[in-house]
């Protein structure tokens, strides 16, 4: 059957297309012009065809030639599209970050106006959900990077400390106005908590129980600031 056909077969069949001779094929490929008439007589034998004619001192296709042509065209543009394709993703840093609520409404935006600054070409896909989901999809790699404010013990992932915060206690001024609060006198008060499973809420939880104080929420929200809201609010 002849040589194996390989993409530079069809580029300088284009260039002997394109330019009407096998020297201006290879003044436009910087090939010697050898070269093109060897990749040209393989596609002949190949093919089993004659693809050029010559007129004169041009080279002129014959109807095998553009058949041929056609298709060589439509091979080369889809390699070309797919060329830039991969060269623009490969150049672009494709990053997936989950975060669980808490950390996505106090920390997230600060830490995507960090990541675009020191990386301009990153592409975020962010998801926020609960730590239990977020770990989950990390553990199934579906995401890169977690983003959650509790310690995990799973010994097959690696844990960074990115920051510390404090937890408080916030309310109403009418309700309360001291600087200082006991767990004792915070048990008798209406509790606006985070959801079980909550990393803050645990803290807390234990921290009290320490003391024989055991709180009781009157409200759960899986949001901080929807709790901020309604403490603003009296409750």
């Amino acid at each position: 059957m002849g040589a194996d056909m390989t993409l530079r077969h069809f580029q300088i069949f284009q260039a002997v297309c394109d330019t009407g001779s096998a020297t201006g094929a290879s003044d436009k490929l910087n090939i010697s012009q050898p070269a093109v008439s060897i990749a040209i007589k393989e596609l002949e034998v190949f093919y089993n065809t004659k693809l050029f004619e010559r007129v004169g001192r041009k080279l002129q296709l014959t109807e095998s030639g553009k058949t041929l042509r056609g298709h060589v065209n439509n091979v080369l543009e889809q390699f070309d599209e797919t060329t830039t394709v991969m060269k623009e993703q490969i150049g672009q840093t494709r990053v997936r970050l989950g975060s669980n609520t808490s950390a996505a409404e106090t920390k997230l935006p600060s830490l995507i106006d960090s990541l675009k600054e020191s990386i301009p070409d990153i592409k975020l896909t962010i998801l926020a959900d609960n730590t239990e989901a977020i770990l989950e999809k990390l553990m199934r790699n579906e995401i890169d990077f977690a983003l959650i404010n509790e310690q995990t013990n799973n010994d097959q992932l690696v844990s960074i400390p990115l920051y510390c915060e404090e937890i408080r206690v916030y309310c109403s001024p009418d309700l309360y106005n001291e600087d200082m609060i006991t767990f004792e006198r915070l048990k008798d008060m209406p509790l606006l908590f985070r959801e079980k499973g909550s990393f803050v809420r645990e803290t807390i939880c234990y921290a009290a129980e320490r003391y024989s104080s055991h709180l009781k929420p009157v409200v759960e929200s899986t949001s901080t600031l929807s709790l901020i809201t309604l403490a603003k609010r009296g409750m």
